[in-house]
């Protein structure tokens, strides 16, 4: 094992076993606040509420990039063993391995490369921010106070280069019925019932609506249905509660107009929980063009362009005139499961594609289209 991998083994292994689920995310900044400065570096907080903060490196220079991961995870859902990190057939497999520590991991390493190379690193802007997986706090300041040409916003991709992301619309029914005894059924309005018939509209009205060729299809998730009881009673009340995604050039208004229609049609109460937009960069934009370049230095193969069906901190820094991209190791279909892990392999290969956009930054974004 190489002197990097022994690096990334260690690293990942101590960041999945500090719990950081959005909320409690200050064991793991202060860690990496420690370990930076245990480089010789000078990173800062920048506080997001009274509890959390944001770690940010600065640039010497206006940062020719921004370098960025979540910290926080969502909950292990009833598996504690995921806090404790375990290496099988070269993955390690824990909470947080592959969202997005081993993206943190790949960034520290990166930096390591460069200062035992002496590559400078006066026009690269560092930053770990929470709340990712809950209202996006961190980053929305981030994006608020930092100046960037571009930023590469570490995500599970595959290794793919996604200039393009889906947005989402979150959106809560309440369905009515009328109780009575179970046994007498036909006198009551079953609420469970009439939340399944506002699904298959639902499904008719968005699924298959249009394909995008790096997105897949427009449709929703249904992330939770609530409703009856074990007692012998006809539901009175179902909640349902679907995030359904959107592209990039998508109306919200317009969608939320159709949902709320629809919930009409069904006698349902509707109400937007969150409403997170999509974005899309050219293939040729400049920071696109930078991480596919590295990638290509770094492993001899050309990157595969692509794109994140999932909201990401890319989005305010592209709201706030940021290009971002999105690039990390691991896989998102396994996030926020039980099989959540990591390929150690992949985050060596993310390690020196970041390092080689390290070394190429400056000179690559300047250069004319």
């Amino acid at each position: 094992m190489t002197q990097l991998q022994q690096y990334i083994v260690h690293e990942l292994a101590k960041l999945v076993a500090i719990p950081s689920v959005t909320g409690s995310e200050m064991p793991c900044i202060v860690y990496l606040e420690h370990h930076l400065a245990e480089m010789g570096l000078h990173p800062f907080r920048q506080q997001i509420d009274k509890h959390r903060a944001n770690l940010v490196l600065p640039a010497k220079k206006r940062p020719a990039v921004l370098l960025t991961a979540h910290v926080d995870t969502v909950p292990d859902f009833g598996h504690p063993e995921l806090f404790v990190p375990r290496i099988e057939n070269g993955w390690l497999r824990g909470r947080g391995a592959a969202d997005v520590k081993g993206g943190v991991v790949a960034i520290l390493g990166a930096i390591r490369c460069a200062l035992a190379e002496g590559t400078p690193l006066e026009h690269v802007a560092v930053a770990f921010t929470v709340d990712e997986e809950r209202g996006g706090t961190g980053s929305e300041a981030l994006a608020e106070a930092i100046e960037a040409d571009a930023a590469i916003v570490m995500e599970p991709t595959r290794l793919s280069v996604c200039h393009v992301a889906a947005g989402s619309i979150e959106m809560e029914f309440v369905v009515p019925g009328y109780a009575c005894h179970g046994s007498e059924f036909e006198a009551g309005t079953n609420a469970i019932e009439k939340a399944i018939a506002l699904l298959q509209s639902l499904a008719k009205a968005f699924r298959g609506r249009r394909n995008h060729p790096a997105l897949g299809e427009a449709g929703f998730n249904v992330m939770a249905f609530n409703g009856g009881s074990d007692a012998l009673r006809v539901p009175d009340e179902c909640r349902v509660h679907i995030d359904l995604r959107m592209f990039p050039g998508d109306d919200p208004d317009e969608l939320i107009a159709r949902l709320q229609q629809l919930g009409a049609m069904h006698d349902a109460r509707p109400r937007v929980l969150d409403v997170s937009g999509g974005f899309e960069l050219a293939k040729d934009a400049p920071v696109v063009r930078l991480l596919a370049a590295a990638f290509r230095a770094a492993t001899g193969r050309d990157a595969v362009l692509a794109g994140i069906k999932s909201w990401t901190d890319a989005e305010p820094l592209v709201r706030h005139g940021i290009p971002a991209v999105v690039f990390g190791p691991g896989d998102l279909r396994d996030a926020h499961t039980e099989r959540e892990a990591v390929r150690l392999d992949d985050v060596v290969t993310a390690v020196n594609v970041l390092h080689e956009v390290i070394k190429q930054a400056a000179r690559v974004l300047t250069a004319p289209s």
